[in-house]
């Protein structure tokens, strides 16, 4: 089993419950992100429509849409992720966990997210290989 980063740094003493997690698969190659929670646990929510995390050591938003999205709910991640944006220039990139589109409370909300997207895309980086990832980037 193997852990490591994408510069080939092996991360199994770094991470020690993750890499063991991971040996206890049976054969399996997965890519994924390493995150940490800031002092307060990292996880804001709105109203419990969004729930979303800001990793800033790695400058990635975690978005968990758990129901309809809201108005509220975009204004919300604009508190949290603007100032980080502003003072780093980008997101290194956004990851939404979700198993379905939940959709829109209203045309409001679904107006709000349109608004958050164009606002935001273009300060995420184009990243093709995670920080730290479990197998080989391409």
């Amino acid at each position: 089993m193997r852990l490591y980063s994408r510069n080939q740094n092996d991360f199994k003493k770094r991470f020690p419950v993750i890499a063991q997690a991971v040996a206890a698969l049976d054969s399996v190659i997965l890519d994924g992100e390493i995150a940490a929670l800031d002092e307060q646990g990292g996880t804001h929510r709105s109203k419990d429509m969004i729930e979303h995390t800001l990793d800033k050591a790695h400058s990635i938003l975690y978005v968990r849409p758990q129901s309809k999205l809201e108005q509220g709910d975009f204004v919300q991640l604009a508190k949290t992720v603007d100032p980080h944006m502003e003072e780093r220039g980008t997101l290194a990139g956004l990851i939404i966990e979700t198993t379905a589109f939940p959709g829109w409370e209203s045309l409001g909300a679904m107006a709000s997210h349109f608004r958050f997207v164009r606002d935001h895309h273009k300060h995420i980086k184009d990243r093709r290989c995670n920080r730290f990832s479990i197998g080989k980037c391409r």
